[in-house]
């Protein structure tokens, strides 16, 4: 409540009344009051402060809750299988306005892959916390190998005022990879960024050779001209094409090839290189005098052609009253401009031909909230935030480096979160990033104030009045007025009543116009304005093509869209490195590095807060690579007239055992707790490894206390044989005395403590069909030494339980087989060129003589968080006739 003053009403007297109830300002609210949805939108209320009240016409909101949410994830990391990170970016929205999604509970992620077979896995993440700080959730998933879709749920509840209780909410994402099985692609097309800053297309084949003198024909959408420029030029002795700082002039680029090898084995690709504007406001207010600020968009300036335009135009037609673009200047990664006088202004990107409406209003920042009203002479004006945009500045400060300034135009750094992603090669899938980041529309609201008039007559006229009034007072028990009211009096109330009964008529038919109009008469006007505009600029036209773009293109607020993960080979090296929710300190500086030794060229960076999200990309120098591919070729050619199957292999090793693998393989090494969790979560989602026993992984790094807290909470049968089996000199200083003391032993106690007798009455005394499979299996390996007759007969019995529960197919064995063989693709890297037998023997010594972790099967064994790497024999004869995949 507000008064003729704008002041915030508040005082033991001052209420509300609506819907037969009262309502009375709260302080911990800033003085404004709670009002519940109800089934009445529109309604009249009793505004009541100081001895005085009012009758107003209230409008609520219906209550209409929704909940949408961005996926962010690094493509590479689900085409190539293996371990990805997800980061997931929900949005509630109740009554038409944004809220934290903090308001969730009992929030729920549920995460879905699934193959072109029908096979699924899903993962559910429970308990998920949304703080109002970091309203994010970032998971981690396994991707099954040959996955072709990844689907993400969001499910929560969000309280209902309206119904005075908890509603269901739920939204949905999905990451799509395309895979081309019915396709062989024999060649790849990459584009690279330089150290230079500019940009390299490659062909390459499945071996890493090089295309040279390919015809390819090169499709750019230049920003500044209409049409689609289309060139053919042949690829270089080493399979290139030279692009230049290609980022500057075109906006996006299309790649196919004419001849070798055909175009249905390389299709066409499509690379998004505009500057992102699409988080930038739309419409801005300020106040005479001061400062507009606007997001400099990254790789803006191009020779001979502004980066933008800041026109002033007339309110009704929209014409060009005059030019300032000589007065914008850039501070911090944002364009100012100072001093602007009361009117509309028009700001131009040229690059993309976003436009910001900025209107320059007489008032002042209301007292109560400064950052999101304007007080005006009959009216408040709330413009929800004083933000323009985030402006990102910056760049690479030394090879790997990265240091970003973010700038939130005409905003503090409250909620501001930056993530990064970094890849070999520029990514297909930006464009598509860009829309499903898309900030928020918003639109100011008027709050127009209602007012009373007094008309102040000639002295005798208010005797009249005086008079009048008097005589009412003391005819009080009269039935009936039978007074005559003064002409002046008459008009008085005639002048108040119009007033107060035409002011809501007005705001409603106003309020309804703009929603009607916001969208549509926007898109029109700004063709009109356009046609303007580009017979006075000229000869750097931006324009028509603007003119075909959809209305969602004008407008933001649009649903986020679903990612298109293009994969033409499975031959590509396509994982990647992220880091999210990176908070910048207090002048807005991010500093982050990118692993050097990968071969990382391009990063592609996110900088958002609560309102706005805008994406750029960064190149960095890391260290050179040849090849960004990972060989699948075989040694040597295979004779013709044989057919090749795929052969799936499991192999135990000793800590000192060697193995051979053949360069067509794939491997997958299951060498410590955390690896062998990872594959029985891709097994078996439901394992509880990712809930209370997720502590096992991390066992050995455990205190003494913390072992001890863990075993006196989970005390179990499984607990003990995880610790007889990883940490013995903990059982034996604390499970064995208690299994020792327990008064009525277990099978399970028997075979922990190397209790044969025990062992053997128990199975002698119980028919075998009552012991379980994993008891047999545990009597197999603790005694077949002992008692080998009886194992050998336990043994035999299990291998026909299996047998009869098998159907005969190895469908669910290979998918199983596959699902581990993923389990640590994202921590193997092989070597760019295979070792001779000399170079691993050396290697191995030099390795292990460093007192390192012994070269298990092949391998080397690196401390946890660091690389595996392989090295490789040439093995086998070209009369092999299979394709070992370990």
């Amino acid at each position: 409540m507000v008064d003729e003053a704008k002041r915030l009403c508040h005082g033991k007297e001052t209420r509300m009344r609506m819907r037969e109830k009262e309502y009375v300002p709260s302080e911990e609210l800033g003085y404004g009051m709670l009002v519940p949805y109800g089934d009445v939108v529109r309604g009249n209320a009793v505004l009541c402060h100081d001895g005085f009240a009012d009758l107003y016409a209230i409008d609520m909101r219906e209550e209409r809750v929704s909940v949408d949410m961005t996926v962010v994830v690094h493509e590479g990391t689900v085409a190539d299988s293996g371990y990805t990170k997800l980061l997931v970016c929900p949005r509630v929205v109740s009554g038409g306005v944004s809220v934290s999604a903090s308001v969730m509970r009992n929030v729920e992620v549920t995460v879905r892959s699934s193959d072109a077979n029908g096979v699924r896995s899903a993962q559910v993440y429970k308990d998920v916390e949304l703080s109002g700080t970091v309203p994010t959730v970032e998971l981690s998933y396994l991707v099954p190998p040959f996955t072709e879709s990844v689907s993400v749920e969001l499910r929560g509840q969000v309280y209902s005022v309206k119904r005075e209780d908890w509603d269901d909410v739920e939204a949905a994402r999905s990451v799509r990879v395309e895979r081309l099985r019915n396709v062989q692609s024999y060649a790849d097309a990459l584009l690279r960024m330089k150290e230079d800053g500019g940009y390299a297309l490659h062909f390459v084949g499945k071996d890493g050779e090089s295309y040279a003198g390919m015809k390819v024909k090169l499709s750019i959408t230049s920003y500044f001209k209409d049409e689609c420029i289309e060139t053919v030029l042949r690829t270089d002795g080493d399979g290139v094409i030279d692009l230049g700082e290609l980022s500057k002039y075109a906006s996006r680029l299309r790649v196919e090839t004419l001849d070798t090898p055909s175009p249905e084995l390389l299709p066409g690709r499509e690379y998004d290189l505009s500057t992102d504007t699409r988080s930038v406001t739309d419409q801005l207010v300020l106040v005479s005098g001061e400062t507009l600020s606007l997001p400099v968009p990254s790789d803006c300036a191009v020779d001979g052609v502004p980066a933008f335009e800041l026109v002033r135009v007339s309110p009704s037609q929209g014409e060009v009253v005059s030019r300032h673009s000589d007065a914008v200047t850039v501070k911090d990664g944002a364009y100012c401009v100072d001093g602007l006088d009361v009117g509309v202004y028009r700001f131009t990107y040229t690059r993309t031909g976003r436009r910001v409406n900025v209107r320059v209003v007489e008032g002042r920042r209301w007292d109560v909230a400064p950052d999101r009203y304007v007080e005006q002479r009959d009216c408040i004006v709330d413009l929800g935030s004083r933000v323009a945009g985030l402006a990102v500045s910056g760049g690479v400060s030394g090879g790997t480096t990265v240091e970003l300034t973010v700038n939130p135009c005409g905003g503090t750094m409250d909620g501001v979160r930056v993530h990064a992603l970094a890849y070999t090669y520029y990514p297909t899938t930006l464009g598509t990033l860009k829309n499903a980041l898309g900030g928020t529309a918003r639109r100011d609201r008027t709050y127009r104030l209602k007012f009373h008039e007094n008309h102040l007559g000639p002295q005798s006229q208010m005797d009249e009045e005086t008079k009048y009034v008097m005589d009412r007072k003391r005819r009080r028990g009269m039935v009936g007025n039978t007074l005559e009211k003064p002409p002046g009096l008459l008009k008085r109330h005639l002048v108040r009543d119009t007033k107060e009964s035409e002011q809501p008529a007005y705001e409603e038919e106003m309020l309804k116009m703009s929603d009607e109009l916001s969208c549509e008469n926007q898109a029109l006007s700004l063709e009109c304005e356009r046609e303007r505009m580009y017979s006075y600029r000229g000869k750097y036209d931006v324009g028509a093509r603007l003119m075909r773009k959809k209305r969602a293109d004008l407008t933001r607020g649009a649903a986020g869209n679903e990612y298109y993960v293009e994969t033409l080979t499975n031959f590509a090296k396509n994982s990647g490195w992220v880091q999210y929710n990176m908070v910048p300190d207090a002048s807005g500086k991010v500093r982050f590095d990118v692993p050097a030794d990968c071969g990382y060229r391009t990063v592609v960076y996110i900088a958002q807060n609560d309102v706005f999200c805008t994406v750029g990309v960064v190149g960095v120098a890391g260290k050179k690579v040849e090849t960004p591919l990972r060989p699948i070729a075989l040694p040597s050619s295979r004779a013709a007239g044989r057919v090749y199957v795929t052969q799936r292999l499991s192999v135990n090793l000793d800590q000192n055992g060697s193995l051979s693998i053949p360069l067509s393989s794939t491997f997958s090494l299951v060498d410590c707790v955390s690896s062998a969790a990872n594959g029985m979560l891709l097994v078996n989602p439901h394992t509880g490894l990712e809930g209370k026993w997720s502590f096992l992984t991390r066992w050995g790094s455990m205190t003494a206390l913390e072992k001890l807290e863990k075993y006196d909470k989970l005390l179990c049968h499984e607990l003990h044989w995880f610790v007889y089996l990883k940490d013995r000199e903990f059982f034996d200083v604390v499970v064995r005395p208690h299994l020792e003391s327990k008064s009525r032993k277990q099978l399970m106690d028997w075979l922990l403590l190397g209790d044969v007798k025990a062992v053997k009455r128990y199975v002698e005394s119980v028919p075998v069909s009552t012991l379980t499979s994993l008891e047999k299996a545990l009597i197999v390996r603790q005694l077949h030494g002992e008692e080998p007759e009886m194992c050998r007969g336990l043994a035999a019995g299990l291998a026909r339980e299996v047998a009869a529960e098998s159907d005969g197919t190895t469908a669910e064995r290979d998918r199983r087989f596959d699902c581990i063989l993923s389990g640590d693709a994202t921590q193997q890297e092989g070597d760019e060129e295979a070792a001779e037998e000399g170079e691993v023997a050396d290697a191995v010594e030099a390795h292990e003589a460093d007192g390192a972790a012994p070269v298990m099967g092949g391998f080397r064994c690196s401390p946890p968080g660091q690389w595996l790497r392989m090295f490789c024999r040439p093995h086998g004869s070209p009369d092999e006739s299979c394709v070992h995949e370990q």
